[in-house]
């Protein structure tokens, strides 16, 4: 990411991701996009739970192994892994983890442009 007139951009211009460039220059090597979408300040919490539900961090890989690896190293952490796919969907969490900090720099909240579809008036839990 790198700054922007209105807030942070992609360096990539999502064209594709970090994780996507580190996996095509390291042939063989098992590459995980997770980690990437809060603030460091938060993986300073011991238990990082919020209005009662522990974090979820999502995570993007192209390898099963790696992907339980990782889902590991979250749930000992506390948290809930949050699978999204291959590295072809890396580029979205990327894109979301710039969108927060623009959120952010500009003073907002950036989980009020994601409340809980059960949060709405009439909303019905499927």
């Amino acid at each position: 990411m790198s700054p922007g007139t209105d807030g942070p951009v992609l360096t990539t211009a999502g064209a594709t991701s970090v994780a996507r460039l580190i996996a095509d220059a390291a042939p063989g090597a098992r590459v995980v996009k997770a980690f990437g979408v809060c603030h460091e300040s938060i993986w300073t919490l011991d238990r990082p739970t919020f209005e009662g539900a522990p974090l979820a961090v999502p995570f993007c890989t192209d390898e099963p192994g790696a992907a339980m690896r990782v889902a590991e190293i979250i749930t000992s952490m506390n948290c809930s892994p949050l699978p999204c796919g291959g590295l072809d969907r890396a580029a979205l969490l990327e894109a979301t983890a710039v969108f927060a900090v623009g959120v952010w720099w500009s003073g907002a909240e950036a989980r009020f442009a994601f409340p809980a579809p059960a949060l709405a008036p009439g909303a019905v839990d499927d």
